[in-house]
């Protein structure tokens, strides 16, 4: 961990902001904690992209297998 200052309000829009595109709870809540993850990696504020949050999701489904019971890692609904 480097610096968890902010990372749960990057959680929180992260959340919002998908849920307002129309995505279900359980892929705002996951599309929310890897921007989180990444938040928490580096100081300053959130300066990742879609790819970048994409690629956390992917690397979450291969590391924890039984947190994606659907075998996938869908679209992200918008683009930070």
């Amino acid at each position: 961990m480097t610096d968890a200052t902010g990372c749960g309000d990057t959680y929180t829009i992260g959340y919002l902001y998908q849920r307002a595109a129309g995505a279900s709870i359980e892929e705002a809540g996951r599309f929310a904690a890897a921007m989180s993850t990444l938040k928490i990696e580096k100081s300053g504020p959130f300066l990742g992209n879609k790819e970048n949050v994409l690629q956390c999701m992917k690397h979450a489904k291969e590391v924890l297998p039984l947190c994606f019971p659907h075998g996938e890692v869908r679209q992200a609904v918008v683009t930070i």
